[in-house]
């Protein structure tokens, strides 16, 4: 179960991490402070996993990319693909 912990928590990461980049590109100060706050937190569960067993690093690494695979092509199915 709690490899299923680190893989979700990953993933929310990684989506997280591209509403930061918005906001900060929008100059949205609060909503970048706490959106940090979020990944901050989430990455602090998979450290403290990861110094428990070395083996959390396959659901974290997989976390982050199921999470950038499925941000970037929810990114592109919303505009047009003509680059």
């Amino acid at each position: 179960m709690s490899y299923c912990i680190v893989f979700v928590g990953n993933v929310l990461t990684d989506i997280l991490a591209v509403m930061f980049i918005q906001a900060v590109t929008k100059k949205q100060r609060v909503k970048a402070g706490l959106v940090s706050v979020a990944i901050v937190s989430l990455y602090a569960v998979s450290v403290i996993y990861i110094v428990e067993s070395a083996w959390y690093i396959i659901p974290t690494a997989l976390g982050a990319f199921t999470g950038t695979y499925f941000t970037v092509g929810y990114g592109n199915n919303n505009k047009d693909n003509t680059a």
